[in-house]
Formats: C-alpha cells, structure tokens, sequence
C-alpha cells in the first residue's frame, strides 16, 4: 500500500512537473506567435515600402521621359532659334551692306549738296551782280532820258510821225521802262516776302501778275506769290529745328519744369520722345503746337509742289469750279482775313468764294467785306439777320460751280485743298468728298488732328465724323433742297446725311486739308458750349430715320456731339449662344450664369460643346444646366482642338435665326448684351456685329479688330482705361469694322451657312474670326462694333497660350495663309482706320513718318 501510494505521489509529481514543462511550453509558443505576427508585420511593411519606392521609381521614369520630351522640344526650339538668328545675321549684314550703300549715297547727296549749295551762292552772287548792273543802267538810262539830246530826237520823231501820219508806236524807252518796272516790282516782291532772291524766282513773280489762268498753257506758268498758308505735313527733321519748340511744349506742360529741374530728362525734346507722344495719343497730355503743323516746309520745296501741281492740273480733262460756301456775321477782321486769304491762296486755281453777310452789325466785318476787291470772290450782304442756314443758302445762291465746299468764316483752308479735291473728283466722280483736319487755336497753334476712317455709315449715325473740309456736287445740294432751318448749330451735319442717302460714290481724303478755328465759344473748343448744336444733331438724325423709314430711336451718347442709333428689335427671333469648352467647370459656371441672371432678352437657347472633357465636375455641371433650364442643352465632339470646326459642328444643331458664338471665358456685364448685337445683326446690310471687351483688371481688351495691325490684325484701343473716350471718342461708339473677335460675335445663320463655315482647314485656332469677316465684308456687307454690349473676357483660359514649338508653326501657318487669302485686304489697308496712324501699336498713335510720305504721294 505504501508502495502504491508513493508511487502514486510520484506519478502525481511526474504529472505536475510535465504541466510546469506544458505550462512553460505554452508561454514559448505564445512568445513564438508573437514573434512570428511582429515579423509578418515587418514583412508587410517592408513590401509596402517596397511598393512606394516601386512607385517612385515609375513616377521618376516618366518624369524622366516628360524631362527629355521637354528637352527634345527646348532642342528643336533652340535650332530653330539658331536657324532664326543665322537668319537675322544675314538679314544684319544685308542691311549692314544697304546701310553703308546708303551712307555712300548720303556722301554723295552731301557732296552734291556742298556743289549746289557753291552753285546757289555763286549764282545769287551773279543775280546781284545783274541786280546792280539794272540799277546802275536805269540811272543811265534815266540820265538819258532827261538828256535834251534825248528829248530833241524823240520831238524830232514825232514831228516825223505826224507828218507821215503814222499811228504812235512803243519807243526804246517805252520797252526800257517796262522792262525796269517790272524788274523793280520782282524785286520789291521778293524783298517783301522775305524769300531768298532765286534764278526763276523773277519770272515765277512776273507770271504772277497775270490774271487766274483759263487755258492749260496759262496753268503750266501760274503760281502765286502768297505763301502764308502752308501745306501740310509733317517733317521729322525740321519738327524740332524751330527754337520755340521747348517753350510751346513747356507753357503747354508745366509740370514738366520740376522734373527737368530735378533732372529727370533734360529737355522737352527728350520727354516727347520718351513719353510725350504715347501720353499725347492717350489723350493724357495736350498735343504740341509745332510738332503736327507749322513752318516746316522749305519755302523752295513748298515751291515746287505748287509748280508740280499746276502741272498735273494741266494735264487733266476735267477742271471744275468749286464754290466755296462762307456764311459770315460779326467775325474779327483778322480771322476772317485769314480765311479769305486761304482761298485766295489755293494752288487750284478754278474756284470762285461765294460769301453771305447775314446783317452783321460788327464793323470791322462789313468794312473788310467792303474793302474785297477779287473778281472770284461773291458777296451778298442780307438786309436782316435770317440765321446760319438761311445765310449758308444766300451763299449758295451765288455758287455758280459744279461742286461746292463749306468753310466757316474763321476757318482755314491748306494751300493744296482744292487741288486735292479736284484731283479725287477727277478720280471717281463722287458725290461727296471729305478730308482729314485739324484745330488751330486764336495763337495760330495747331493741335487735336483728326484722322478719319474711309466711309462708315454706323459712325455717321453716332457723331458727325465728316465734319470738315466736306464738298458736294451742287446739283445734289440743290436736289435736296440745300440747308435746312432749324438746324442752325448742325445745318452741316443735316445736310450730309441728306446728301449721303442720295449719295453713289463718298471718298475721303486722308490728309489735313482744313484748320478748324478753336475759340473760347466755338464748338471746336467745347461742345457743351452750343448744346442747342447737340439737340439739333439729334433732331437731324431722327428725321433721316423717318426719311429712311428706319423703326429706331436716338439717344445722346456719352460725351458731347456723339449720340446712339438704337434700332426696335424685330419679332422677337431666337438667338443660339454656342460656347465650346473643355473641363473648367468654373469658367463655364460663370459664364453661363451670367448669361441666365443678367440677360433682359429671353428668347435664346445656349448649346454647350464639349471638347475632349474629362473632369467629372463638368460632367456633373452639364447635368445640373440640362434639369435647370429647358433652353440649355450639351453635344460632345471629342476630336483635335479646332476652334473652326467645333462651331461648325456646333451650327448645325441650332434653331435660331441669329448665332453668337461666345468663349466659355467670359462674363456678361451688360443687361441689354444681346439686344445690343441684335438690333444691328438683324439689319440685311450688316454681317458680323462685335461685343467691347475688358480683361478683368477693366482694362479693354477687344473694340473691334483692325487689319494690318502689327504685323497682321490687332485689337483696338487693347489696354486703354474701361472709361477712356478713346480717339475722338470713338471707343464709345458704333461704328463699322473691318473684323471682330469670335470671343463674342453675332451674325445670322443663314449668313454663316451661306459663306462656308469658318475655315476649319487652314485656321483651326487663329485669325479664324478675322477671315470669316473679311469674306463677309467681301460680299458688300458691314461689319459693326458695339461699346453697348460689354463682357469680361478671360483671354486663353480654356486653351491656353502659343507656347510651344508645335502651336507655334501652326501659328505661322495660319499667318501665312491669312497674307495670301486675303492679299488685297493688306495691300489696301483698313478703310476704317486711317494710314496717318501707325502700325505698331493698338493706341491710334500718329505716325508722323506716314503723315509725310501721304503728302508726298505722286510728288
């Protein structure tokens, strides 16, 4: 039993010791299992980092693969860089050899300037010498004539005469003294003039005295001695000669004391070149009186072109008289002088000045009237005061020539004029004929030139843009029954608008043929000053509309003398707003909520097209705009970028009668936006009608597209001020075009179907607008700028910018076929932006270059 039992308690401590070793197994195995999860975690974590530098690694490949796409890109760029700048220093050395073949040519105009200068003195040496052998001869001969040797044979001669009765004859003396006299009278002229003494300038004096020429052998001799009126022009080497020109800049712009004195620049000179003339264009500084008119023609040059001149006129067909129209009352003797000897002093002599009085009680205006003494010159004095219109129609009933030209009794003509009027009526045979001008102020300083667009009858309707020098057929007049009264203030205005609806052929002259007199109380200086000239513009220009049977209504425009046409809208007709884009869901989300609160006219519908979009977000939005609106609809086209086709394909899923195809980058502003493109689109004699856009900082960033412009088409007015007036107010009001952007543009369907579509082919992205335009513009048609509908424009959002090699040869592409296509358009110019303004720069600044060469045309 005690064996058992002890065997018992050892098999009870064998088992409680195999449970210590389970027990301590156990604790080993849960240790293990510890263990082994923290390994399979360590695992894990290496293999995901493993994963992330796997990534980086593919990332960093494919930034290595962008990097040399780049780098090939920058390789191609840089040879063709390099293949431009060998281009360039071929092009340098070219004109490195022009340059010094010039400067051999300038030697040797210099030369030849030394010799002839040599010759000139040498032979006004010789004409004193002469000068002074006349003088001694006439003492000599004189002393003769007194001689009783003399007188004793000349009464000997007589009493010969008498007896053989013989008629009386010229004798020596009679051909000496006549000869004398008129060396006498040359010479009294020339002093008088203060003209340096020239071989011809004798005979040029003695042609002088003859009567106005009749006959085209009369013509080739005639000049006249009077100079006082200069052409103009614009010489760039003579414009600062003049001494006075600091002092006219300085007492115009004192505030440019302080900055000479502190040394900013050191004369006025320098300041005009560096800043004066850009703030001069923007209209932040006054114009300078020397710099546009003066004396800067040499008095021999100004000689020649008379002569040339007379020469071409003789060589005409067709020579008619003109008439110029001068109602008169109470104007300073001076001034009207000054006018009057403007038209004494044309080149063209085949003019007649046919002036009314209208019962001035100025006296120094009836004695100087009264003093007139010119066979050319008609006055009729009125017995009562009967106003400006009816006065203007006294002259009128003197005019006896075939076209009749209008100048205010203190105006002033340019010496070449008439002459370069009668050379456009020899042109074209026009109805109407109107030039560029300029204002003088009471000093005789000329400032403000006004360079004026070819015809466009849209700013006609919005200022009278003709104004001066205008010339009518005067059977035309007379058909229309000549000035009207109750229009005195703008008696010319009505009366061109009734000319030019009667009118075939209008030309405008681009050059400065009239000085438009600028007193305190002149509309030249303010218009406000004549508001009764305002309210009788606009009542000219509502009754043209009820002759045209025009359902519209004008309204004063925003500065003096401009007022707004705004034409009824018509059955209310469906507008279809395109507006492609891709992705930017909140470029699209703020164009098209705008459209929607901001828009007065209702009867539209908006088809968005989508160009290879992938954000959701669009999506989503395109959704919200389908339940929102019934008028809001979506089309994919998910091909290559093609602003062109992207449109086309966008016009055949239309219903409207009008489109306007409108970038998902901008913003409406305007209430009356589509009214505002509308009312001129729906005119059969318009084609494409264009929006004023402003870049968000309200700087304008589109008023119109002018061709030609650096280089190819630019924007109008781009960077000018949201409120600038613009060039003679004309950012401020419609007026005609020759292309507008496709940013914002109206035009009817049937019109965009008919002339084929955008050019999808050769302009995809650029000048696609321009081209579609000019094509319109080919077919007879207008097009319009509008200041009335404004947007906010975020130019190239959507696309982005020419900034690389592959945009950039399509970008040279486009511009290539833009310069072949519409060739003539370039070789001619804009007709709505004048050739006196430069090229370089949207600004409408004066080119003074150009102002020269135009006046020298022919010459």
């Amino acid at each position: 039993v005690l064996y058992d039992y002890e065997c018992l308690i050892e098999g009870r401590k064998s088992i409680r010791e195999l449970h210590e070793k389970l027990t301590e197994a156990k604790v080993d195995y849960e240790s293990l299992q510890l263990s082994y999860v923290e390994q399979t975690r360590e695992v894990r974590d290496k293999q995901i980092h493993i994963d992330k530098l796997h990534d980086e690694l593919n990332t960093l490949n494919y930034t290595l693969d962008a990097t040399n796409n780049i780098l090939t890109t920058h390789k191609e760029q840089i040879l063709l860089l390099k293949k431009q700048l060998e281009e360039n220093n071929d092009k340098i050395y070219n004109l490195t050899e022009v340059k010094n073949s010039l400067q051999g040519e300038l030697q040797i105009l210099h030369e030849q300037k030394v010799v002839f200068t040599k010759e000139k003195q040498y032979m006004n040496m010789r004409i004193q010498k002469l000068m002074n052998y006349f003088e001694t001869l006439s003492y000599d001969f004189q002393a003769i004539f007194n001689s009783y040797t003399w007188k004793i044979g000349l009464f000997f001669v007589d009493i010969a005469r008498l007896l053989s009765f013989k008629k009386h004859e010229l004798t020596a003396s009679d051909h000496i003294n006549k000869t004398l006299n008129d060396y006498f009278l040359w010479k009294n002229d020339s002093l008088k003039d203060k003209d340096s003494i020239h071989a011809n300038s004798w005979n040029t004096s003695l042609s002088s005295k003859m009567k106005s020429p009749s006959t085209s052998a009369d013509i080739s001799i005639y000049t006249s001695t009077k100079t006082n009126s200069l052409i103009t022009t614009i010489n760039p080497e003579l414009i600062f000669s003049s001494d006075t020109f600091d002092d006219d800049y300085l007492s115009q712009n004192p505030d440019l004391l302080l900055g000479i004195n502190n040394g900013d620049f050191i004369s006025a000179k320098q300041h005009w070149d560096s800043f004066g003339k850009h703030e001069v264009s923007k209209g932040l500084r006054k114009y300078i009186p020397g710099v546009f008119l003066g004396n800067l023609f040499d008095p021999h040059f100004r000689e020649g072109y008379r002569r040339k001149a007379l020469t071409t006129i003789s060589e005409w067909d067709r020579r008619p008289l003109i008439s110029v129209i001068m109602p008169v009352y109470n104007v300073k003797r001076i001034w009207l002088d000054e006018a009057v000897q403007s038209v004494i002093n044309q080149i063209y002599p085949y003019w007649e000045l046919c002036i009314a009085d209208d019962c001035s009680t100025s006296g120094e205006t009836l004695a100087y009237l009264r003093e007139l003494n010119n066979t050319k010159i008609k006055i009729k004095f009125l017995e009562k005061n009967v106003g400006i219109s009816n006065a203007s129609n006294a002259a009128l009933s003197l005019a006896e020539g075939e076209y009749i030209a209008l100048l205010d009794n203190d105006d002033l003509l340019t010496e070449n004029a008439l002459y370069e009027v009668a050379k456009a009526i020899n042109g074209c045979n026009p109805d109407c004929v109107y030039s560029d001008e300029d204002k003088v102020t009471v000093d005789g300083v000329h400032l403000e030139p006004h360079f004026k667009p070819d015809f466009s009858p849209d700013l006609l309707f919005s200022t009278n843009y003709l104004c001066h020098l205008c010339v009518f057929k005067k059977t035309l007049v007379d058909g229309i029954g000549g000035f009207r009264e109750g229009f005195d203030g703008s008696q010319d205005y009505d009366l061109i608008l009734r000319v030019v609806e009667k009118s075939n052929c209008i030309t405008h002259i681009p050059k400065i043929l009239y000085h438009w007199r600028k007193t305190p109380n002149s509309t030249a200086s303010v218009f406000d000053n004549k508001s009764y000239a305002w309210e009788a513009g606009k009542k000219a220009l509502e009754e043209s509309l009820l002759r045209k049977e025009i359902d519209a209504c004008i309204e004063f425009g925003a500065y003096p003398g401009t007022y707004r046409l705004k034409y009824s809208i018509i059955n209310n007709p469906l507008i279809s707003i395109i507006i492609p884009f891709k992705d930017k869901p909140e470029l699209l989300k703020s164009c098209i909520d705008s459209i929607l609160q901001l828009s007065s006219y209702g009867n539209f519908e908006i088809l968005g097209i989508s160009n290879n979009s992938s954000d959701p977000k669009i999506f989503e939005l395109m959704k919200h705009y389908r339940n929102l609106d019934k008028r809001i609809s979506f089309r994919e086209y998910n091909n290559p970028y093609n602003f062109s086709a992207i449109n086309n394909y966008a016009v055949n899923y239309t219903h409207g009668e009008h489109l306007i195809l409108l970038n998902n980058d901008v913003v409406v502003i305007s209430p009356g936006w589509i009214e505002a493109l509308l009312e001129h689109s729906q005119r059969p004699e318009v084609g494409a009608v264009g929006a004023k856009l402003y870049y968000p900082d309200d700087l304008v960033q589109h008023a119109g597209i002018i061709v030609g412009l650096l280089g190819l088409a630019g924007h109008a007015y781009r960077y000018f001020p949201r409120n600038s007036p613009g060039y003679f107010a004309r950012l401020s009001l419609v007026q005609n075009v020759s292309a507008v952007t496709g940013a914002c543009l109206m035009v009817k369907k049937h019109l965009y179907e008919s002339i084929g579509y955008l050019n999808e082919d050769n302009l995809a992205i650029a000048f696609n607008d321009v081209d579609f335009c000019l094509r319109l513009r080919e077919l007879g048609l207008l097009n319009v700028y509008t200041p009335y509908c404004e947007l906010y424009h975020y130019e190239s959002k959507s696309r982005g910018l020419e900034d690389t090699l592959e945009k950039q040869k399509r970008f040279l592409k486009e511009i290539e076929y833009m310069k072949k296509r519409h060739s003539e358009a370039f070789s001619k110019g804009d007709p709505y932006y004048n050739k006196n303004l430069t090229l370089d720069s949207e600004n409408f600044e004066i080119d003074l270059d150009k102002i020269r060469s135009n006046l020298l045309e022919g010459f």
